[in-house]
């Protein structure tokens, strides 16, 4: 502002000098010579030059313009300084997060073996019962072959006589059996033994030990071929034995002997022996 007070004061000043003539009083403009940091100017007094015009003395005009000019020249050349521009603050750099782990994936745990289911073990089969008319006769699952001592039968008894008291003796002693398991006692049929006895005499004769006659085949053909009629039928045979004790005690050791001695569905037996050989043969109908 008081600048612009001194550029104004100034044009006045010029305006005025102008109009002043050269021959005018001299009185001399106040200059100041100022050094200041190796540089040498002319200060402009402005109190004086408006004194100066006030009372009409001056300079000469040279004077007043050198003075005035300079003294201009010095402040309009003069560049205002820049200010400086604050600085950009620089922004501080992100720091940059660790990267997060990578948890280890969880192993993946292997199946659990599926435990085999413990087999079932099969129950043990039920022998069925002898069918009426069996294609193939209920055999002992092992025949029994075992020779016990040989006892020496009664000179003076004859060969019927024997048989006729081994038949009996047999029929007691499987009696005594089924007696022992609930069950009725058979009777001895003679047609029955006659058959039993034909089939002893033919295993003795052909040298064979089976159910299976090669002269008869099985024991139910042979008791149709002998007329004998049935709705169950079985077979036991033996061999060996000497005594009725002795081969009723191997065929109630023996599964399948028992079971057709120990079967509700028969009622009648017949009995063959051949004592040569101690052959045997059992047979039952129901």
């Amino acid at each position: 502002m008081k600048r612009r007070i001194v550029v104004v004061i100034c044009t006045l000043a010029l305006t005025l000098g102008l109009a002043v003539p050269v021959s005018a009083a001299t009185t001399p403009v106040s200059c100041v010579e100022r050094t200041e940091t190796n540089s040498r100017y002319l200060r402009f007094d402005s109190v004086s030059l408006i004194n100066s015009l006030r009372t009409g003395k001056s300079n000469s005009c040279f004077d007043l313009w050198q003075s005035l000019l300079t003294w201009l020249n010095k402040d309009c050349n003069a560049q205002p300084e820049t200010p400086n521009k604050p600085e950009v603050p620089v922004e501080p750099e992100t720091p940059i997060e660790p990267e997060i782990p990578a948890e280890p994936e969880t192993p993946v745990e292997p199946e659990t073996p599926i435990e085999p289911e413990t087999p079932v073990e099969p129950e043990t089969p039920v022998e069925p019962e002898t069918p009426v008319e069996p294609e193939t006769p209920v055999e002992p699952e092992t025949p029994v072959e075992v020779t016990p001592p040989v006892e020496t039968p009664d000179e003076s008894t004859e060969q019927g006589d024997t048989f006729s008291a081994y038949a009996q003796q047999v029929l007691v002693l499987v009696n005594e059996q089924r007696a022992a398991n609930g069950l009725s006692p058979l009777t001895l049929s003679s047609g029955l033994s006659t058959v039993a006895q034909a089939k002893a005499q033919d295993m003795k004769d052909n040298k064979y030990f089976s159910h299976t006659s090669p002269t008869y085949g099985s024991p139910f053909d042979m008791m149709k071929t002998y007329g004998i009629t049935y709705r169950a039928a079985g077979e036991n045979i033996a061999m060996g034995y000497a005594t009725p004790q002795a081969v009723v005690n191997g065929w109630m050791n023996s599964s399948g002997h028992r079971a057709n001695i120990l079967n509700a569905n028969y009622t009648q037996m017949g009995i063959g022996y051949v004592e040569s050989g101690n052959y045997w043969c059992q047979m039952f109908i129901g």
